[in-house]
């Protein structure tokens, strides 16, 4: 997704519906989906599991991508917001749940770990 640069002296903004548009690629779903059919990517999954991919999530994100290019600007408002909702991974709720930020449990990352001593 494209970064919302500001004008105003590094203030952050929401971006536009257009810019939200314009920052989702075609070609890069189209190189994905090239990627899965290939003769590699099948033999490794073919490999490692004892089937093939259908790449069907791989097609629905390039049909979702040129809905969303020709879609007109209020149906792709509606696209993007439940493209947000979605939940971010397949695993949530069977593996993990997810935990609000006001939960004490939850400790935020206080970024990259400090090199270790050398002894």
């Amino acid at each position: 997704m494209a970064s919302a640069g500001s004008k105003d002296g590094g203030a952050s903004r929401t971006p536009t519906t257009e810019e939200l548009r314009d920052s989702i690629k075609c070609t890069d779903c189209m190189n994905a989906l090239a990627f899965c059919f290939s003769p590699r990517h099948q033999f490794d999954l073919y490999w490692r599991q004892g089937t093939f991919d259908t790449c069907a999530k791989q097609f629905e994100e390039l049909r979702f991508c040129y809905s969303l290019k020709t879609a007109d600007s209020a149906k792709a408002k509606e696209m993007l917001r439940k493209l947000a909702q979605k939940p971010p991974s397949p695993t949530e709720g069977s593996v993990w749940q997810a935990r609000p930020l006001s939960d004490p449990g939850v400790v935020a990352p206080a970024g990259p770990a400090p090199p270790a001593e050398q002894r």
